[in-house]
């Protein structure tokens, strides 16, 4: 097995420059840190995780944070914690996932996400301690997010160019950030609008059940839209299931489109058009933004990640 004192003899440097080509490569120059890292690849060398921790007086642990009040088995939080334990696990990093408020655990860094407004300011005064990455937003916190606003503006400006005028929003009824970027994507793209539009709001809880509810009860008072654009996919089939209840058929009656595309909208009938999130992108840009982050002792410029969305044609529009 190939050793430090290894790979220094065949490239002419230092096992100190070694060393941290390894361990912060941010401090080698590109040409030297380019000589080496392919010879540490010529002879498959494998830094020992657990010495190189000890030596940097790391726990390599990364906290990573999901609210108790959200299903542990969302598809969403699922899809970005695997690509979240991806890149660390190739980094050779662990991750320890909790549903409690962190509570000064022994780790190297945090990542947060379903923050609730009140949860921002606490995780604004971590950062300025440990390193800390957001996914969502918060001001002065690295953080790496969905464009919820870019999604919900181009599935509305979507649905209004194939002549829908009778539009209802159906929201989540929750106080986080991503919920009101998803509606003001939505109210700038009637706005922007020209010609008269009927517009009805409506807001549920983000699952299947409430939304069925609300909008079996917004149909019973006859009020008909053409399209009902859903904050999530999970809304969405409650409100495709209400519909159908009521003897109407989507889209011929009621069209329907969600938020989210996890894999929920293939099972839905009609298949349900919707948005894409990458999540699992996302996950993975977490990771490496913490690792990063860490890798600098904290000590690099706060930096906001938005990664745009697509939509997922189907047959519910």
């Amino acid at each position: 097995m190939a050793t430090l004192k290894d790979i220094a003899k065949a490239t002419g440097f230092s096992v100190i420059t070694v060393s941290r080509v390894i361990n912060t490569p941010h401090l080698v120059k590109e040409k030297t840190r380019a000589i080496i890292e392919a010879e540490i690849a010529r002879q498959n060398f494998k830094p020992n995780v657990l010495a190189r921790a000890l030596v940097q007086n790391r726990t390599n642990i990364i906290y990573v944070y999901i609210p108790a009040d959200i299903d542990a088995i969302n598809p969403f939080f699922l899809h970005v914690v695997s690509g979240i334990g991806e890149v660390l696990g190739e980094q050779g990093f662990s991750l320890l996932l909790k549903r409690t408020w962190y509570n000064n655990e022994d780790c190297d860094g945090c990542i947060f996400m379903g923050l609730s407004s009140e949860d921002e300011a606490k995780v604004f005064a971590l950062s300025q301690i440990k390193p800390v990455c957001v996914f969502g937003f918060v001001e002065g916190v690295s953080s790496v997010d969905i464009d919820n606003y870019q999604g919900l503006f181009l599935m509305t400006n979507h649905v209004l160019s194939r002549g829908y005028r009778k539009l209802t929003y159906l929201g989540i009824d929750e106080p986080r950030r991503f919920i009101r970027q998803r509606e003001k994507g939505f109210n700038d793209a009637v706005m922007n609008k020209s010609g008269e539009l009927t517009l009805n709001y409506l807001y549920a809880k983000n699952n299947e059940n409430a939304a069925y509810k609300v909008v079996g009860n917004s149909l019973k008072q006859d009020k008909m839209p053409e399209v009902i654009v859903c904050a999530s996919d999970d809304m969405a089939i409650g409100a495709i299931r209400a519909i159908k209840e009521k003897g109407l058929e989507v889209p011929r009656d009621v069209a329907v489109t969600g938020f989210d595309g996890l894999g929920t909208q293939e099972v839905a009938h009609p298949r349900l058009t919707t948005i894409h999130q990458p999540i699992y992108e996302a996950g993975k840009a977490l990771a490496h933004r913490i690792i990063a982050l860490i890798e600098s002792k904290n000590n690099l410029p706060t930096n906001h990640t938005f990664i745009e969305t697509t939509i997922l044609h189907r047959e519910s529009l």
